[in-house]
């Protein structure tokens, strides 16, 4: 089964992450193919400084690793289709785990 996530990603100095160089900000949509045996590998989280649902860790040697798109403090903004931006994060990861409609 196939996973599309849609993520921002701004320039995140001030919260002791990356730094864009380019001070631009970025809307990125990202497809990732469920392999049988390879974890997804994200973990997120609702409590960043700002409001919203953030990828805070990427496991090595996961599907989203190996792709190298997605990276920390990047903000969910969908799942497969469902804006996430106001989601509970139990609602975001039962998304991402089965692929439910919630929000």
């Amino acid at each position: 089964s196939v996973l599309r996530l849609g993520v921002y990603r701004e320039r995140i100095e001030k919260y002791g992450g990356r730094v864009n160089v380019n001070n631009t900000e970025e809307l990125l949509t990202v497809t990732l193919e469920r392999q049988p045996g390879k974890h997804l590998g994200i973990r997120i989280s609702g409590s960043c400084p700002e409001p919203g649902i953030f990828i805070v860790e990427i496991l090595e040697d996961s599907i989203t690793a190996n792709d190298g798109r997605i990276k920390p403090y990047d903000r969910l903004l969908f799942i497969n289709g469902t804006d996430v931006r106001h989601c509970k994060i139990s609602q975001a990861s039962d998304l991402i785990k089965t692929m439910k409609r919630w929000c």
